[in-house]
């Protein structure tokens, strides 16, 4: 994502991070937006060699990397929470992201 990316609503948002994600073959994004939305990222590069039966949710870097750059597109505060991680048994790592900042 390039610096000077900007999104004007979280659609936008969303859409820049999954083409980012998917172009450089870190895995592939999903995201449903409504009363909670969310980010589903599933083939991730990270969980895929990592499967050993973590026991707590470990994906900080990629909730971070979700909160950073829809903050710095929307020019607003995002709270991002891993409700589900492949490393611990899930699908893929589903996050939830409020775009408020608040929880």
């Amino acid at each position: 994502m390039a610096k000077s990316a900007t999104a004007s609503n979280l659609r936008e948002a969303f859409n820049a991070l999954a083409v980012f994600w998917e172009e450089n073959d870190l895995g592939r994004v999903s995201f449903r937006l409504g009363k909670q939305n969310l980010v589903k990222m599933s083939n991730c590069y990270d969980c895929e060699e990592w499967k050993c039966g973590f026991t707590s949710v470990p994906c900080s870097f990629k909730s971070t990397l979700i909160r950073v750059a829809l903050g710095d597109m929307l020019g607003r505060d995002v709270k991002v929470a891993e409700v589900e991680c492949c490393r611990t048994g899930g699908q893929g790592c589903t996050f939830v992201v409020n775009p408020s900042g608040k929880t």
